[in-house]
């Protein structure tokens, strides 16, 4: 039986996908790769992007590594092109509401199984892919069990159960929290109370059983933001306020300590907080990121990846805030996720793209 649970939470400003544009007739899409030489920092693999038309019945680039072609399953409405067993990037999408196109790909989640989820907001669906980028699946964002009403997602993340944890906005404005099973079954839904105006961001402690958020609560003339940690019921663990000025994504990693990006700041973009909310440090103020688009633990749980829109890279550093490299430069994305396996998963939320790299 689905649940329906209210809060007494409160909830950020995010920055959500423009409305959808009916004028879209060119895309940027990658088109190749450069591998670089190896060097002390290890081997980078940077993306090139070139200007093309993108034809009605193209869906996906792929990069082969070999002249050996498998060819893939067709699906619905489109024709999948041939797939290499040993693709080590690939990227698909496009506009359009068709399959393996979006409209305002918001954001993606990679889950234990390594399945691709990706928030197709204004089509109001999850589309789920594999990680060679075949399509596999798509479900609506229903609200409830009777899957009557639906939202724009925005943003996502997975469970240890492999369940899929959506918030967005429903035709009345209303924001939620959504909790689905990984082919769409809606399992409950949080409603936070009217004083919450939007939820900025969103991530999963595994570890933990925890969901945490960042909100914004406006009470009168003040406004504050928070971060609120979650059990899968919906009951409030803790809330905390944050330090920075605009708090605008998280990730939590495996000692449940939250990491928080900063938009507007001019020094310091990243801080952490212990899992009891106290802040303990900073990182950002030596010019290695300008504006923080995302961020995520790489799997080992060592180092802390996040992607930097102004200067269009996505940087790598400890789980102390020391720098180690630029993982990959000069790729547009708005959005970042890491496989179980390493593979990065990136979206652009301007071309409505998603690109898998398998290696970097």
């Amino acid at each position: 039986m689905a649940l329906v649970v209210s809060l007494a939470l409160l909830l950020p400003t995010s920055v959500k996908p423009a409305k959808e544009s009916t004028a879209h007739t060119n895309t940027v899409w990658p088109t190749g790769y450069v591998t670089c030489p190896q060097n002390a920092t290890g081997l980078i693999m940077a993306m090139m992007t070139q200007n093309a038309t993108v034809q009605a019945d193209t869906d996906r680039h792929v990069e082969y590594t070999s002249s050996t072609h498998a060819p893939a399953a067709s699906t619905e409405e489109i024709e999948i092109q041939e797939v290499n067993r040993t693709i080590t990037n690939v990227t698909f999408g496009g506009h359009g509401s068709k399959v393996v196109r979006f409209s305002g790909v918001s954001n993606a989640a990679v889950s234990p199984s390594n399945e691709v989820f990706v928030a197709d907001t204004f089509n109001r669906r999850v589309q789920v892919f594999n990680m060679e980028g075949v399509y596999l699946r798509k479900f609506p964002t229903v609200v409830s069990v009777e899957g009557s009403e639906t939202m724009n997602p925005y943003d996502m993340s997975i469970d240890g159960k492999g369940h899929l944890w959506v918030i967005g906005e429903t035709d009345s404005l209303e924001l939620i929290l959504v909790r689905y099973t990984k082919t769409g079954r809606h399992i409950i839904t949080i409603h936070p109370p009217s004083l919450f105006t939007t939820f900025n961001d969103i991530a999963v402690d595994t570890l933990r059983n925890h969901v945490i958020v960042i909100a914004e609560n406006a009470q009168g003339a003040r406004v504050s933001r928070e971060v609120m940690v979650l059990l899968y019921n919906g009951t409030v663990v803790r809330k905390f306020e944050t330090r920075q000025g605009w708090p605008n994504f998280i990730t939590v990693d495996r000692n449940g300590r939250y990491l928080v990006t900063d938009v507007y700041k001019t020094r310091d973009l990243v801080y952490v907080y212990s899992e009891t909310g106290q802040y303990q440090f900073s990182f950002g103020s030596e010019g290695r990121i300008s504006t923080p688009m995302g961020i995520c633990v790489y799997s080992s749980g060592k180092f802390v990846l996040v992607a930097d829109g102004y200067d269009v890279s996505l940087e790598m550093f400890t789980d102390s805030g020391e720098h180690v490299r630029r993982v990959v430069p000069g790729v547009m994305f708005t959005g970042i996720a890491v496989a179980p396996g390493g593979q990065l998963v990136l979206v652009n939320e301007i071309h409505d793209t998603v690109t898998i790299l398998s290696r970097y």
